[in-house]
């Protein structure tokens, strides 16, 4: 029997990849490191960004704070500014990006039938607190979870498994109870590692950084998830 559903946020809940489309972030960055007073131009910006980009890669979850991007372009381009500034262009920069966020047309229908269902609902990302809880908030969505976890705040990406093993030990579930929805192959599908059913999203952009594992099952539309779930019942 499921007993519980893990959802990713971004590109899974979240539609995360259509609000990048909707807005130019380089072009955002540069408009708002001129409206703070960087004396450099376009080209100038770019070429710092990019050099940033390098060793921002590296950082990862574990890291991040607000403000530590902007700092580190800045350096890169040799313009002298204070991190509390920095700090102020980093919070314009997401408000800009939260602003045009929204979720699935169906994630509060989804959640709403879990719930109802009696499923415990957990949100487990590889993102930033700053990135999802306003989002929640604005779609009044928080209630729908028994459990919000983020990997900045735990120090694991999903890949490392640590997170799924303390979902399971916290909540006292057997991984066959356990059904784990995302997007990428690379983060979400590996908890199948561990025996828990897994479910791949399949959207427009696919993001790829590691090693990928097959999903047990794969949808478009998060409504897709019901069948699914009885199916896997009938199964077991």
């Amino acid at each position: 029997m499921i007993r519980c559903v893990i959802f990713d946020f971004g590109d899974t809940l979240n539609l995360s990849s259509e609000a990048r489309k909707r807005i130019n972030f380089v072009e955002l960055g540069f408009k708002i490191f001129k409206k703070h007073g960087f004396l450099g131009d376009r080209d100038d910006y770019l070429l710092a960004r990019k050099e940033a980009d390098a060793g921002y890669s590296k950082i990862g979850s574990k890291r991040y704070h607000g403000g530590y991007y902007p700092k580190l372009v800045s350096e890169k381009a040799k313009w002298r500014v204070s991190f509390k500034k920095c700090v102020e262009m980093d919070k314009e920069y997401y408000d800009a990006y939260i602003s045009q966020a929204e979720l699935d047309p169906h994630a509060i229908e989804i959640l709403a039938y879990l719930k109802q269902k009696k499923f415990k609902i957990i949100l487990l990302s590889n993102g930033h607190k700053r990135n999802i809880l306003p989002v929640l908030k604005r779609y009044h969505a928080i209630g729908f979870f028994d459990k919000i976890m983020i990997s900045h705040d735990l120090g694991y990406q999903k890949s490392e498994l640590v997170p799924f093993k303390q979902i399971l030990k916290d909540f006292k579930f057997k991984p066959s109870e356990v059904i784990m929805v995302g997007d990428r192959l690379d983060e979400d599908m590996h908890a199948k590692k561990l025996g828990i059913h897994t479910v791949r999203i399949k959207r427009e952009v696919v993001h790829l950084t590691g090693e990928p594992i097959q999903p047990d099952y794969e949808i478009k539309d998060l409504l897709e998830l019901i069948p699914i779930i009885g199916k896997i019942e009938r199964k077991t």
